[in-house]
């Protein structure tokens, strides 16, 4: 049975004792939305965040709190990659320090084998940042108004600093939700109104679809916000020198945390080629982009990687989890425990990357992710 006193002396993790049916505001960290919100989808969280706390090994429970505190967005990725282990069979020992006085992430065995995993979480879109920033106040305004039983999904918005005046926004957003059914269907509605300050483009969708009422900010293109394969690039790049000496094989767990963060962008950063499925009927291979991934330096032919290989994840967070995809080095020719292997592999072969199907799907929902009806 689940000890709940053993929580009682972190907030954030504790059952609120104030009525607060709100969601987070703005750039409001999880940990304070945690430590106050009384809606459903905090209480899931918390109860998903302790459950999983409960398996990870007693010495390192606090570890994780505190980490997670301090330090969410590096430390969450680290929290679900322990748990991970965990469903693979495998232990873990956390930051033991090497002959080079470095402290790696993870000491992982599985069985007779281990490996060290290292884990770094780059920031893929702090460049939005002052947009975001600039658009609490009309996501306010939009959550202010929405009708009951409706969530909002913002596909463009008008450029309004944060000393315009608000008020043509809240009448056109007001004039907005006006057209919308009184008895919706099932199916979204899109609105686009053109305003003096640019072009209102929202998506509105019923409940009835199962979203639950909330206003989702705008997506920022990863154009935008910097070449994704770039910053992991740079990534791999400072991680190198916690490694360096590593005698068992390393994997860099890279957490693809931004907007839009695609696997492709993995391809791009490690091999610069595209992509062939593998045990396709056609079997087709495409085209040689240009071998400039960090995994083809050029000058290193002879050398033993620094990495055994990538454990690359898209966007990890209380409701996004999908499972990480494993990027073998050309020049590592040993082996990493099979438990490990069950994701799906990419490798270079010849003039592409060949794609090996995941052997089990769905691993990282086995922590108890909640549910998208939750959302």
């Amino acid at each position: 049975m689940e000890n709940l006193d053993k929580y009682s002396k972190w907030k954030w993790l504790s059952e609120p004792t104030t009525i607060d049916n709100s969601y987070g505001k703005g750039e409001e960290s999880v940990v304070s939305w945690l430590g106050r919100s009384t809606i459903k989808r905090a209480q899931i969280f918390r109860q998903f965040l302790k459950r999983n706390l409960e398996e990870i090994p007693l010495e390192y429970q606090e570890h994780f709190i505190k980490a997670l505190q301090t330090r969410w967005d590096s430390t969450f990725l680290e929290f679900i990659l322990a748990r991970t282990i965990q469903v693979l069979g495998g232990k873990f020992c956390i930051e033991l320090e090497n002959s080079d006085g470095k402290c790696p992430d993870f000491l992982v065995s599985f069985g007779g084998q281990q490996l060290i995993i290292e884990v770094v979480s780059p920031s893929f879109d702090s460049e939005g940042d002052e947009d975001r920033k600039r658009d609490e106040k009309l996501i306010e305004i939009m959550n202010e108004n929405t009708p009951t039983g409706w969530s909002v999904s913002v596909i463009q918005l008008p450029n309004i600093g944060y000393e315009d005046s608000k008020k043509e926004f809240r009448r056109t957003f007001v004039e907005m939700c006006g057209n919308l059914p009184k008895k919706p269907q099932e199916r979204w509605h899109e609105e686009s109104i053109k305003m003096k300050s640019g072009l209102l483009h929202l998506a509105f969708f019923p409940k009835i679809l199962g979203h639950n009422p909330c206003v989702g900010s705008r997506m920022y293109p990863i154009d935008y916000i910097g070449r994704a394969e770039d910053r992991i690039k740079r990534a791999i790049q400072k991680k190198r020198k916690q490694v360096r000496n590593e005698s068992l094989p390393v994997l860099l767990a890279i957490h693809g945390s931004g907007y839009g963060v695609e696997f492709n962008d993995f391809d791009r950063a490690l091999f610069g080629y595209k992509t062939i499925v593998e045990n396709t009927r056609n079997n087709l291979q495409e085209a040689v982009i240009k071998p400039d991934g960090i995994f083809l330096e050029s000058g290193k032919e002879d050398k033993s990687p620094t990495f055994a290989g990538i454990l690359a994840f898209k966007r990890v967070d209380l409701f996004r989890h999908p499972d990480p995809v494993i990027y073998h080095h050309p020049r590592f020719f040993g082996e990493l425990p099979e438990e490990i292997m069950l994701f799906e592999q990419r490798r270079l072969r010849d003039t592409a990357i060949n794609i090996q199907p995941p052997k089990r799907k769905n691993v990282l929902a086995d922590l108890g992710f909640t549910s998208s009806d939750c959302l």
